[in-house]
């Protein structure tokens, strides 16, 4: 026949029971949230988390985000009726280049002086290639008196003219112009200016 435990042995066993049970219960709460993350992870992708989208499977690419807003019945761009802008066409273009048939279509006779009946004109604005630098060379000229024989060379500042500072200024023999230095500070960005 087994022994009935006493009240101090089941108390133990109460207390025994009760911190299994927590370590479980803290267990269960930690896969519980590991159980979530990895629920979660294969619906991350580059439109729901900072990954960028070469990391999406191709094959579960995110469905595109639907606007909230109602269609219009409108076709996207200038509607029929509207006043439409365009640049003008400029009086003296830098080079015009006339284009001419010199056969006709339907039966290939030539069209060498023929009616002029119409002319559409185009006009393409382009950008041109900006200019190369301008480099001035300035030469010190040494000088001997043909009385006393005495050598004179002029000094750099003597040059004259807006660039003067420059050419005199201590350092290697070639240098960079005022113009140049001021345009300097849009070089690495060439897109603003500071």
């Amino acid at each position: 026949m087994p022994q009935t435990p006493t009240y101090e042995q089941l108390l133990e066993l109460v207390e025994e029971l009760s911190r299994r049970n927590a370590e479980l219960e803290r267990v269960v709460a930690e896969q519980a949230d590991e159980i979530a993350e990895l629920r979660r992870r294969p619906a991350a992708d580059s439109s729901s988390s900072s990954q960028p989208p070469s990391g999406d499977r191709p094959w579960q690419k995110p469905a595109k985000k639907r606007s909230s807003r109602s269609r219009s019945g409108r076709q996207p761009g200038k509607q029929p009726g509207a006043s439409s802008r365009s640049r003008r066409l400029v009086d003296d273009p830098h080079d015009t280049v006339e284009i001419e048939p010199d056969r006709c279509d339907r039966c290939e006779a030539s069209l060498d002086r023929a009616e002029e009946v119409g002319r559409e004109q185009r006009q393409v604005v382009d950008m041109v290639p900006a200019p190369p630098p301008e480099i001035i060379e300035y030469q010190r000229i040494s000088r001997r008196c043909g009385c006393c024989g005495a050598i004179t060379t002029p000094g750099w500042d003597q040059a004259g003219g807006r660039r003067a500072a420059t050419v005199a200024a201590p350092g290697s023999p070639v240098r960079i112009g005022p113009q140049t230095l001021a345009g300097r500070r849009c070089w690495p960005a060439r897109t603003t200016c500071r």
